[in-house]
């Protein structure tokens, strides 16, 4: 996409790289022996991978994610009982904390700002408040600077897929 130029990029669902087929979970389970020393010391690499590609991309990213029902176990008269505390994303624990801006958007329409680095974009918003949310996002993205040519040789040789494409880069230096 990066290559082609797509100036924006909609990753729908991100969720399915976790849990999907094929997906990170499925992959540690396929491993076999210990989870820790087989599957997840290969496949945790590969997802790092997976989100600094998407968080490194030229340009903007919008993922999607399924969303859980969140429970937590408070003690009532000696007994553990799990309480609903609300959702979580279906993927690694915490991450939301690798975006810029976590929108959940709730059955009825209406949308909750979970976080965000936009001080404009903050809050519940209802179904008809949206549009302009999204205007202010857009604005505030179009606010960024653009990337210097030393970030974009350095970007590059942190994805080469090979010495020959690194070595390729050479031309640009």
């Amino acid at each position: 996409a990066a290559e082609a130029g797509f100036e924006n990029l909609i990753i729908d669902s991100l969720s399915h790289a976790w849990n999907g087929k094929g997906g990170a979970l499925e992959q540690v389970d396929r491993a076999g022996g210990s989870k820790f020393s087989n599957g997840w010391k290969t496949v945790t690499p590969l997802f790092n991978r997976l989100i600094d590609a998407v968080l490194s991309y030229p340009g903007n990213v919008i993922c999607t994610m399924r969303t859980k029902t969140a429970y937590e176990v408070e003690m009532i008269n000696g007994r553990a009982v799990p309480k609903k505390i609300g959702t979580a994303p279906v993927m690694r624990d915490g991450i939301e904390y690798e975006f810029t801006i976590v929108l959940d958007l709730h059955q009825n329409g209406n949308l909750t700002v979970s976080k965000s680095r936009c001080s404009d974009i903050s809050g519940d918003f209802s179904r008809e408040d949206i549009p302009k949310v999204m205007t202010k996002l857009k604005d505030w993205l179009g606010q960024g600077a653009d990337v210097s040519p030393l970030d974009a040789v350095l970007e590059k040789i942190r994805f080469a897929p090979s010495i020959d494409a690194l070595t390729a880069l050479k031309t640009e230096i």
